[in-house]
């Protein structure tokens, strides 16, 4: 079995988030740390990468819920809430973003449109240059939305790696919280 499209594809990848700087990355870190509790949320496959980043932050001992599920609490003033929107228009999305300000929670945004609704309603927006999945002639060998999804988990692991370093954190540190029901 060859894995002839690798190259193109982790060019592609590279490409779509050379434009977020260490500074940018810091805000959003600056965000997550000083926030008391991290509502993730987000949509199909972007929704999926965020989940997991949810779970990462739980490794990282923070107190982070996906929006949705049964043992997520009450937003509220002080908390953040993390969005992951490649069109930054999705109005489940747009409907908890304006919950959470309305609450006197902090937004932070994954997108790959910062003059979106949710672009302009966040805190911090961490911009995935990736076509709109509906864009047919787009210039990526992947379809659909799929360089958006692989960006912004990339700026996930970024992020993780940031807030391990400002938390003094490691992976033997955080896989003491990791689930042992398994």
């Amino acid at each position: 079995m060859s894995l002839m499209y690798t190259e193109s594809i982790l060019k592609e990848l590279g490409q779509a988030v050379s434009g977020i700087r260490e500074e940018e990355l810091q805000k959003a870190a600056d965000l997550i740390l000083g926030a008391g509790q991290i509502f993730c949320d987000g949509l199909g496959r972007s929704g999926l990468s965020c989940k997991a980043f949810a779970m990462r932050l739980m490794h990282l001992g923070c107190r982070s819920y996906f929006v949705g599920e049964t043992t997520t609490t009450a937003i509220q003033k002080g908390d953040l809430l993390l969005l992951c929107s490649g069109s930054g228009e999705s109005k489940a999305l747009i409907s908890h973003g304006e919950k959470a300000k309305e609450k006197g929670a902090a937004l932070l945004l994954v997108t790959g449109n910062p003059e979106s609704t949710l672009g302009k309603m966040a805190d911090v927006t961490l911009v995935v240059k990736a076509p709109k999945k509906e864009d047919r002639e787009a210039a990526s060998i992947m379809p659909m939305g799929t360089l958006f999804e692989g960006g912004s988990c990339l700026v996930f692991e970024n992020l993780v790696l940031v807030l391990m370093k400002a938390k003094n954190e490691t992976s033997e540190s955080m896989f003491k919280r990791h689930a042992n029901l398994e």
